[in-house]
């Protein structure tokens, strides 16, 4: 089985790294960035199961991060580790988009039991994730990869499934590359543009649309 991976953004390098370090004893792989625009790049080149990051981060603050993570349709569980008891900076987090928050300095052994229930909740809803949709006049299947009775590739079927997953959300164009192709370049992009008209004739006769939102991404919609 494939090790939870955990992105770790936080600006105290020494803490950071003992804290990658301490994972990775614990059997998760962990990846350090020091600074808001370091972890966006990450998150954007990257597939992680849980993001831990403090909120005061350079270039690019912990909320905009969440808030960013959310807005791409990202439901990677997220954990706030910060020094700050503020109130309001405990219920902006939450407001967000972030799952937990544990205060700094922190007891390992429980930092560790609310990364394995955070994890554990993961799994559960990626396990109990949907895989059939109602598109109002033709079913989707991904497993089947079929739209009522036309087969699809399987990228295709990839795409609408997450397009599917995200409804009335913007997936980026960065991400979908990033997942279905493994790397964001000209010719990928391409390939993207032609899949999302693929998908546009899959859709004909049914209650849906997908919206090109400013080459920034796409969101499937009602009509």
């Amino acid at each position: 089985m494939q090790q939870p991976k955990i992105l770790i953004a936080d600006d105290n390098k020494s803490f950071a790294f003992v804290l990658a370090e301490y994972l990775q004893d614990k059997g998760y792989e962990a990846d350090v960035a020091l600074d808001g625009e370091e972890a966006s790049e990450k998150l954007l080149t990257e597939e992680y199961d849980l993001l831990i990051l403090d909120i005061l981060l350079p270039k690019k603050d912990g909320f905009e991060l969440i808030e960013d993570l959310r807005a791409s349709g990202n439901g990677m569980p997220v954990m706030v580790l910060s020094a700050s008891t503020a109130k309001e900076d405990i219920i902006h987090s939450y407001k967000v988009g972030a799952d937990d928050y544990q205060i700094k300095p922190c007891q390992m052994d429980i930092l560790l039991c609310r990364i394995g229930v955070l994890m554990r909740l993961t799994r559960g809803n990626e396990s109990s994730g949907e895989t059939v949709f109602d598109l109002g006049g033709k079913i989707f299947d991904s497993v089947k990869q079929t739209v009522g009775s036309e087969h699809m590739s399987a990228r295709e079927s990839e795409l609408l499934l997450m397009l599917c997953r995200n409804k009335g959300k913007v997936t980026e164009r960065r991400r979908i590359m990033m997942s279905l192709w493994k790397k964001d370049d000209y010719f990928v992009s391409r390939s993207l543009s032609v899949y999302v008209n693929h998908l546009r004739k899959f859709l004909e006769g049914t209650r849906h649309k997908i919206l090109v939102l400013n080459r920034k991404g796409y969101k499937l919609v009602d009509k």
